[in-house]
């Protein structure tokens, strides 16, 4: 199975499954050998990390942006823009959207831009604002606003990451909003709520341990909500909540829809947590634990979930997004589906589209991908940041170079 980024959705052949190979779980010997690998998996992700932001940035040094971002092209874009956000600061977005009124551009939900790519009949004033995760701010900060200026946004959310989603109520220490705060902004008409992933997950991508989750470990993996060492079952419903599971191993990880396959080690962490369990909370803080007896019990295999079964795991929790929006929101809600960390490979490409989703939105990379087809690929649309917005033609059109320097300075 290859690891085309975008694309290939129409064209996704699944491989026939095969027999399950275990794979030994490389763990260290001593707390000197964890301490080296997890070094040598933190320069990895570094790597990954700085390579994602160079992917991001590529498209726009290579004049793939939309003309009307570039100096010297005053006219209207011809294709509707798409902007992003994943943070907000209330003075900035109200700049925003009066810098689009006073110019004249309309905003669009989802169903409204399908339209447009199919027939073309777009009159150049329309542009889309799409928020991603569905963070407590949309609701508490933003939404005042959008009622103020008449604005319509996209927000892309983590139906699994809801924590009320099975009528648990609302988590006081969550920063998500709830269904009731997401159901008002839909029924308001500004709000187009779709699906960002069931949660926004990240997987295992190696057999080698780099550390284990105790209170004070958390340096040891970053997006820590999403990684599989965090979920939990509660209420015995069979639904998860993110949380930490003391002596859990970490391993290097890699989000989940840009992994053609990740490493399963269920055994391996049940042991150690049985660890935790019998030994207390401090005991991965001990430097002399991996000298005992517990090295050769916890010196177990995994196994990697790839081709048919990683394709169908993918698709399985794409179709329990869908259903958990329909059921708390509506069927409108489950046709459009944005890329978590904004891009996915091939068999990810299929599994959105058997899912059932119509379009798939993605970062400023999508642009080169446009670039090298005939046609815009409904499962790889470019999005790019909306400060960009600010190169719009118009009345108050900051300069390339000026917005180019703010974002260079931070700002």
């Amino acid at each position: 199975m290859g690891t085309q980024l975008y694309g290939g959705a129409s064209m996704m052949i699944v491989e026939t499954a095969q027999a399950p190979i275990s794979v030994p779980t490389r763990l260290p010997r001593s707390a000197k050998g964890l301490r080296a690998a997890r070094r040598r998996a933190e320069r990895t992700m570094r790597l990954h990390r700085t390579m994602d932001r160079l992917v991001q940035i590529r498209p726009l040094l290579t004049g793939c942006y939309p003309s009307f971002v570039y100096p010297g092209v005053d006219r209207r874009p011809s294709a509707v823009p798409i902007f992003v956000q994943h943070e907000l600061n209330l003075e900035t977005f109200k700049e925003t959207l009066e810098y689009l009124d006073r110019n004249g551009y309309r905003t669009i939900h989802c169903d409204e831009l399908v339209g447009l790519m199919s027939d073309g009949r777009g009159t150049g004033n329309e542009v889309m604002l799409t928020f991603d995760d569905g963070l407590r701010w949309l609701y508490e900060v933003a939404f005042p606003v959008l009622k103020q200026f008449d604005v319509k946004v996209v927000a892309f959310v983590c139906p699994g990451l809801i924590e009320d989603h099975h009528g648990r109520g609302e988590d006081p220490d969550s920063n998500l909003c709830t269904w009731a705060q997401l159901s008002e902004m839909v029924e308001s008409g500004l709000v187009d709520v779709q699906c960002h992933g069931l949660r926004h997950a990240r997987v295992w991508v190696s057999p080698d341990v780099i550390g284990f989750l105790t209170a004070r470990s958390r340096h040891v993996v970053r997006y820590e909500r999403f990684m599989p060492a965090f979920q939990r079952n509660t209420s015995g419903d069979g639904s998860t909540r993110a949380c930490p599971t003391p002596g859990a191993p970490v391993r290097p990880h890699r989000p989940a829809l840009q992994s053609p396959r990740r490493f399963d080690d269920a055994a391996l962490s049940e042991r150690c947590m049985l660890a935790i369990d019998r030994h207390g909370p401090r005991f991965y803080e001990n430097a002399d634990w991996l000298k005992g007896q517990e090295t050769c019990e916890l010196g177990m295999t995994g196994r990697w979930v790839e081709g048919e079964e990683r394709a169908y795991e993918m698709l399985d929790a794409l179709v329990e997004a869908r259903h958990l929006l329909e059921d708390h929101l509506s069927p409108a809600s489950a046709r459009h589906f944005a890329w978590p960390w904004w891009r996915g490979f091939a068999m990810a490409a299929w599994a959105v589209r058997e899912a059932g989703f119509r379009t798939a939105f993605g970062g400023p990379d999508a642009y080169r991908f446009r670039q090298r087809t005939t046609s815009l690929d409904a499962y790889a649309i470019p999005r790019m940041s909306l400060d960009w917005h600010a190169r719009l033609p118009g009345t108050g059109r900051k300069t390339f170079a000026g917005l180019i320097g703010r974002k260079l300075r931070g700002r």
